[in-house]
């Protein structure tokens, strides 16, 4: 039944697009925090490319970056 809903929802065909760059510190245990940032993100910049989108809401700077998430919740979104 999963497997229908999947193939209901997802396009016939589509691509994996991988990201290498790192944005939080490997020891980070705000991981789901950054999803949704970046899904958050996403919806409200729907016209940029991933790479572009990436460029835009995060930086080199990993600690920055952790400050960014926290402070987006920290708002309460």
């Amino acid at each position: 039944q999963k497997k229908k809903l999947l193939k209901k929802w997802l396009p016939k065909t589509f691509s994996v697009i991988y990201n290498t760059t790192k944005f939080q510190k490997s020891d980070s245990t705000r991981c789901g925090m950054f999803c949704l940032y970046f899904i958050h993100e996403k919806f409200f910049n729907l016209d940029l490319e991933l790479h572009e989108l990436l460029k835009t809401i995060f930086s080199k700077n990993l600690d920055k970056n952790e400050e960014k998430v926290m402070s987006f919740y920290q708002r309460g979104h």
